[in-house]
């Protein structure tokens, strides 16, 4: 279902000292609305390791504007990841990434792409199509947990 979008996601429009961020405004576990969140008094930048408050999916996090707290375990702990600039239209990422947009708009990832043939993701990740329908494929953690889902090997 989707949420309530408070800020612009593309285009970062909260006031100063907060940063537009997807979060669940509906308590189903997943990133279906944005809303102005503080941004940190010492941001983590990109690639380093960052906390969120709450949960996963919160919308609040210690990584700078521009950045999301990504693949965040049991204790709250990730790694701050660039979102996507630009417009949905004319998306920009970082370092031959590629930018991936999904729950309806809200949540705008850039992620390294991979071939689903050759192994090449980091330790931990899996190769998946994006949810752009583009025909590329991206590395991201693999969330089935330990049971996967149908057609795993």
């Amino acid at each position: 279902m989707e949420g309530v979008k408070e800020c612009d996601i593309w285009a970062q429009d909260c006031p100063d000292g907060e940063k537009c961020m997807p979060w669940d405004d509906q308590g189903g576990g997943y990133w279906n609305a944005t809303k102005c969140s503080p941004v940190a008094d010492s941001p983590g930048q990109s690639g380093d390791e960052c906390t969120v408050e709450g949960s996963a999916v919160s919308g609040v996090d210690d990584c700078d504007e521009g950045l999301l707290c990504w693949f965040v375990n049991e204790e709250n702990v990730g790694t701050c990841l660039d979102m996507c600039t630009g417009s949905q239209e004319n998306a920009q990422c970082p370092n031959g990434q590629t930018c991936d947009i999904s729950n309806d708009g809200v949540l705008i990832l850039c992620l390294y792409t991979c071939n689903p043939i050759v192994v090449d993701c980091p330790e931990g990740q899996v190769c998946f199509p994006t949810s752009t329908d583009d025909g590329q494929f991206i590395c991201d953690f693999d969330a089935s947990g330990d049971q996967g889902v149908y057609g795993d090997p």
